[in-house]
Formats: structure tokens, sequence, C-alpha cells
């Protein structure tokens, strides 16, 4: 039985995020398998305040769906303020590296570690690991570029803190046994960063099919939300930040409040923004939008195969240095959206390719607006969308196609840069 380590700051039970694809692909290997151990902090996100009975002060140890978690000490930041981000980012590094330091003296060492990012620092302590155990196989895995995306969103302006940790950061590709990341786009800018960085195998986020698919939406889940269900839903749920650029939203629907009467608009999640766009849409007195909190599984699934169209809203700057993870949630119960996201995008080829839904410019409104008449006007391309995102799904998506095409694709990646160091 192949023995896998695994590192990274968000895990299982979070239902958003990293850390609900890195809990699933745990919990995958698990029933595979293979001996699973994760170490990783306090579940938190996206509420930004520990959840569930841990104490994140602590370090503890629990079993999830037969995989060793063990969660370490973390800083839970506000969210707004970047300073304390990069604190979160040090305190995981810290308890972490304490954590992996213990790990070593384990009778039986990892045969493969699989090292999530961000927190870029993740990185350094799975050199560490590598470094007192030469055997092991280490995978960097990027979510999102980190770096990329504070330098484009000016979250870190000090030019040296910067410098650091871009080299901190190659450093660390260069020294992986294996980079892997989840869109095309973000290969090409990691291959973009050096020709030292060994070949990146991709390694998509998926829709788990187990729990999102489609059905029709019951009474009770109606009347428990108060959603009328005469109404068609353009439906935004997911994490909810101050820069998303949600504010689109509240301008599309001011809009189109009193030209389009059975429209109602949802933003449904959690966020540091969520209470301030709730404030400005009373503030407005919008009528046609609604606000629901982070839901459980099953109704998010009910609230999915709801939405009439569904919305993913990102900033312009953000391009390629992340892939939303809401899209695969969205295919997999059948939903059309609207994406905003410039030509030349991963997003963009995605959606064009697929014809699950269309792109529109970022911090566009009035493009949103426009798009939302059109299709109001024709439902029929509405329902061309949500077939084909069910093929989508079901052809490139399903959660065990995706895994053991990483696995098959990481074992030949491995196999390929070892013959590689042989030769040379």
């Amino acid at each position: 039985m192949k023995k896998v380590l695994v590192l990274g700051i968000n895990y299982a039970p979070e239902m958003t995020g990293i850390g609900k694809y890195t809990g699933e692909f745990c919990e995958f290997m698990a029933s595979e398998g293979y001996n699973v151990q994760v170490v990783t902090g306090h579940p938190y996100y996206p509420a930004w305040r520990c959840i569930g009975k841990t104490n994140s002060n602590w370090f503890c140890s629990e079993n999830i769906s037969g995989v060793s978690v063990w969660r370490c000490p973390i800083y839970i930041p506000d969210p707004k303020k970047t300073v304390h981000r990069i604190l979160q980012d040090l305190s995981f590094f810290c308890s972490a590296f304490i954590a992996v330091t213990l790990l070593l003296f384990n009778r039986r060492r990892a045969d493969l570690f699989f090292v999530v990012s961000p927190s870029v620092l993740n990185g350094l302590v799975g050199l560490w690991y590598k470094l007192w155990h030469p055997g092991v196989k280490l995978v960097y895995h990027i979510q999102d570029l980190q770096i990329d995306a504070a330098c484009e969103l000016g979250m870190i302006k000090n030019k040296r803190i910067l410098s650091f940790l871009k080299k901190t950061e190659l450093f660390i590709m260069r020294h992986a046994d294996c980079v892997s990341t989840i869109s095309e786009g973000m290969i090409k800018k990691i291959k973009a960063k050096s020709n030292e960085i060994k070949s990146p195998v991709l390694f998509p986020n998926w829709a788990n099919n187990e729990k999102i698919f489609p059905c029709m939406p019951d009474d009770l889940f109606y009347h428990k939300y108060g959603l009328p269900a005469d109404k068609r839903i353009v439906l935004y749920s997911g994490s909810i930040g101050e820069k998303q650029g949600l504010d689109i939203i509240l301008e599309t629907a001011a809009v189109l409040e009193h030209r389009i009467n059975d429209l109602l608009f949802v933003i449904s999640g959690t966020g540091p923004y969520f209470n301030v766009l709730r404030q400005k849409s009373a503030d407005a007195g919008l009528s046609n939008l609604q606000f629901l909190p982070l839901l459980d599984i099953e109704d998010y699934n009910q609230l999915l195969n709801a939405a009439w169209l569904h919305l993913v809203i990102q900033k312009e700057v953000a391009a390629d240095l992340l892939m939303p993870s809401k899209i695969t949630s969205i295919v997999g119960a059948g939903g059309a959206v609207i994406v905003t996201a410039s030509p030349n995008t991963s997003l963009h080829h995605l959606i064009n390719i697929h014809q699950f839904g269309w792109t529109i410019a970022p911090d566009n409104p009035e493009a949103l607006t426009k798009k939302i008449i059109q299709l109001y006007s024709e439902n029929i391309l509405i329902e061309k969308a949500k077939k084909n995102a069910l093929n989508y799904a079901d052809q490139y998506i399903r959660k065990d196609k995706v895994i053991n095409s990483f696995l098959s694709a990481l074992s030949s990646n491995l196999q390929e840069n070892q013959t590689i160091l042989q030769t040379n």
C-alpha cells in the first residue's frame, strides 16, 4: 500500500474552495487503498472563523472517511487586510513545519508528498521533508498563482517582499519532482516563469457527481428559503469578497427591476463583503435581489438546480491566475452560465468550446444586463446550454475520471523525469 502525505491549509469539512477538492482527493485515494496522512489547518473557509468544535490554537487529530487528519494551529485573519493574510500563511508554515518534522520520525515515511498551494510557503515544508527523505516524490500542486495575483491586485506593494516571494516560488518549482495545476492557462504561466521547471501536469478541479447532480427542487426547499417557484432565478453562489466585483449584480438588478417582473437575482454564500453588499441592496431598495447564506450540500444542490441562469463574476486582473471552482458545480448540476472572462484566457476558451454558457467583458454591468435580456427572450439558448453542461460534466470532469487520469499522468511524469535525471 502506497503511503501519501498531503499538506494544505484548507481541508474538509470546508464545503467550497480548495479545501473541498483536497478533501475529496484524499478520500478518493483512501477508498482506493492508499494510506493517506493529511497535515492541515482548522476549518475556517469561507466564513473566516473557526468552523465546528475544534480550537484553532491547538494541534489535534481526527479520522475523516478513512483519512488520518492532523490539524495544526492557525491564525484566522481579517480577510480584508493583506498583512493579516500573510500572518495566517506564516502561522500555518510554523505549525505545519513542526508537524511534518515530527512525521519524519515515523518509521514508515511517505512515498508521495502532495503539497497544495496556496500558501507558497507550504512548498518549503515539502522541501524540508524531502531533504531528510530524498526517496519521497514531491508534487507541488498550484490551485491559484498566489504571488502573481497579489502583485496584479496590488495586495503586496513592497518590491523587496514580492521579489523574495517570487524567488521562493521558483526555488520550490525547480526542486519539486512534479508541478501540477488546474488549467491550461496556468500551465502556460508556470512554464513562462523558467525553463528549469519540469513540465507541469494538468489536474483540473472536478464535479462531485455523487453530491451535485440534476434534480427537481421540491416545494419544501422553496418554502424553507422563501424563494418563489414561479420566477426565473439568476444565481451567484460562492465566496463573497470585495475584489470580486459583485457590485455589477446590484447594478444589473437595479436596471431590470421594473423591466422584467419574473426575474429574481439571488446571491448565496459568505465572505467579508456579504453584509456590505446586502446593505447596499437594502439602501437601493432592490425588490428583485435576495441574499442567502452558505447552504449545506443537499440544499446547495437544489439551489443550483433551481437557477435559471448562473453567474461567475471575477475581476479582469485575475485572468488565468485562478480558475473559479464554482464552475464545476454549476455544470455538474446542468446549469447555464454567464462568465466574466477576457479573450485568450482558459475560462473564455472553455466556455466557447463547450458552449454551456456565455462570456462577457469583466467589470461591465451594461454587458451583463444586455446578455440577460437577450437570453430572457431566447430561452431556447438556455436549454441548449444546460444540455451542453451535462455533456461536458460527464465527459471531462467526473471526479473518478479526473483523479484517475491525474494519478496516471503523475506516474508517467515522475518516471519520465527520473529517466531524464539518470541520463544527465
